[in-house]
Order: C-alpha cells, then structure tokens, then sequence
C-alpha cells in the first residue's frame, strides 16, 4: 500500500457559465508555420468625420501622441500653403526639444497622410537661465552647514560614509 491516498475530487461549480475561448476563431491571432506576423501600418486608419485642418490634425493624434499633442498644442501654425505647413514652437525646453526631434519623422508622415501637407516645425528653445539667489559666499556657508547639520553626520557615521557631492 502507498503511503499517499489521492484526494477527492471536488463536485464541479453550478451556476456559472460555460468557459469561452479568449478569441472568436474568426479574430484568433495568426498562427502561420513560420510564427511571422505582418507589418501593422504606424498610421492608425482615418475617420472620415475629423476635418483635415490643424485642430483635426492635433485631436487625430491626441491618442497615438499624447506628449507631443501636448507641445503642438501650444505652438501656432505660421503659415499655411495647398501643399505645406509651418509650425512654430517658442520656449522649448531642451527635454521638450529633444522628445519633438525624436517623432519628427513619424509626425511629418501622420501630417502628410492626415492633412495631405508637408509638415516644418520651427522650434526656439527658452533662453532662461536658473537665477543665482546667493553669492557665492553664501553658498558656501550654506554647504558648510548642511555638512555639520547632526542628521548628516549621523549618516555619514552610521555608513562608514562621506559627502562626495552636494
């Protein structure tokens, strides 16, 4: 005799209703021998009801794009021909620039599928600087305080540490 007896099995569930397949067979993922699926197009299909000008053009990619929707939308078109479209974006942040920079390609596209134009964004960065609020020898007095300031050297015991940058 085995030392382990099976357990019982429980009595099925009643009431609840028959399991479904995830996907219709109709809408199954493809399963091709070669398990390579085709290209998707990048451009989502068009609704016929957004009109083809530039606040069609922002709320058609205010979905696919929300961050750069957010930047366009504080711009203003510049000009605007049959077949092109300026676009200029004042104050900028190198972070805002460099994420724009990043889809230009991709928005040029959407704008030539969308509106039928060629898109050129013309960007001007902020020319702000981070105000100084102290001299610098204040700042001094300043890093030489948080250096004694008991929590830090608390730490700085506690880890066998010191202060590299601050």
């Amino acid at each position: 005799m085995s030392p382990f007896r099976p357990l019982p099995q429980p009595p099925p569930p009643q009431g609840l209703p028959e399991a479904r397949p995830l996907y219709p067979p109709s809408a199954a993922p493809d399963s091709s021998a070669n398990g390579v699926r085709e290209p998707v197009d990048p451009v989502p299909h068009l609704t016929p009801d957004v009109p083809r000008t530039w606040h069609g053009f922002l709320s058609h990619i205010e979905t696919q794009m929300p961050f750069i929707h957010v930047l366009l939308s504080r711009g203003q078109i510049m000009s605007e021909t049959e077949t092109a479209l300026v676009f200029h974006l004042s104050g900028c942040t190198d972070f805002d620039r460099k994420r724009l920079t990043g889809k230009q390609k991709e928005l040029e596209h959407r704008c030539q599928k969308f509106m039928g134009k060629t898109l050129a964004i013309d960007v001007t960065s902020d020319p702000r600087h981070p105000a100084r609020t102290a001299s610098a020898s204040e700042e001094i007095r300043a890093r030489q305080a948080a250096v004694q300031h008991p929590l830090v050297q608390h730490a700085q015991e506690l880890f066998d540490g010191e202060i590299i940058n601050m």
